[in-house]
């Protein structure tokens, strides 16, 4: 399968209210999101998706084939449902799909930080506060 088919991701979390969250993330470049966050959220909106956005801002793309963290959908999908308040220990991607196959993380980026989990993958919160 070619890797830089687009692909979608659909994201879940749950808020400290206990509310639940969704998102879907698209690949593809995404130049404008970290702008875009920081002139449409406060501070404390923003706090753990930043911290996601720097985690990716410093992963090593050395063996990712021209990829970058910010090109694939399940990083957008994770911001977003950030942004609308989840609580980044609850946050796990349902699945990852192209139009025709479902398909699972990359190895060289996202399969770092996501962790399979029945027939999703969680966010391994604790993995981005370490690096």
């Amino acid at each position: 399968m070619n890797d830089f088919q687009t692909h979608f991701a659909w994201a879940v979390g749950e808020t400290l209210q206990g509310g639940i969250v969704t998102a879907r993330g698209v690949s593809g470049n995404r130049k404008g999101v970290l702008n875009h966050i920081c002139r449409t959220y406060s501070r404390r909106e923003r706090a753990n998706a930043m911290r996601f956005i720097n985690f990716l801002d410093e992963m090593p793309v050395d063996q990712a084939g021209g990829k970058t963290p910010f090109t694939c959908a399940e990083p957008q999908a994770i911001i977003d449902v950030l942004l609308q308040g989840a609580d980044p220990y609850t946050v796990w991607i349902k699945n990852i799909k192209t139009k025709k196959e479902t398909r699972t993380p990359c190895a060289a980026l996202c399969g770092n930080y996501l962790r399979r989990l029945g027939t999703g993958y969680r966010l391994d919160w604790k993995y981005i506060l370490r690096n």
